[in-house]
């Protein structure tokens, strides 16, 4: 069991990743988007990239886009991750909490025994 705290707080940064994930995600589609409205401009006008975009800028964003897919999977792999630490500290816990259940269902039983 989490505690509400801990719930709350795991939510919320579960939360704002998964936003800032998606926030990419949509830069990277309008990236693209803007790229191939370009593309076919160069290609409708038959001029060379060089003098329909100044200073190799399709370049520039094709390398950008890269970067920002590259981030997206970053992100996401970390956040796999901490989900995966994050069962396994759980798991942990429980495992722990159980294990002090046990014992003091012992320490009770051995102190009914020396009441009696």
């Amino acid at each position: 069991r989490r505690t509400p705290n801990r719930l709350t707080a795991t939510a919320d940064v579960d939360s704002l990743e998964s936003e800032y994930i998606k926030n990419l995600q949509q830069q990277i589609y309008f990236l693209e988007l803007e790229v191939n409205y370009l593309r076919e401009q160069i290609n409708a006008k038959k001029t060379p990239p060089t003098t329909a975009i100044p200073g190799t800028q399709l370049e520039k964003w094709t390398q950008e886009i890269r970067g920002l897919k590259h981030q997206v999977e970053s992100l996401q792999a970390e956040l796999k991750r901490k989900d995966s630490a994050l069962d396994r500290l759980d798991g942990e816990r429980i495992r722990l909490a159980a294990l002090v259940e046990d014992e003091q269902g012992k320490l009770n039983e051995m102190g009914g025994s020396f009441n009696a």
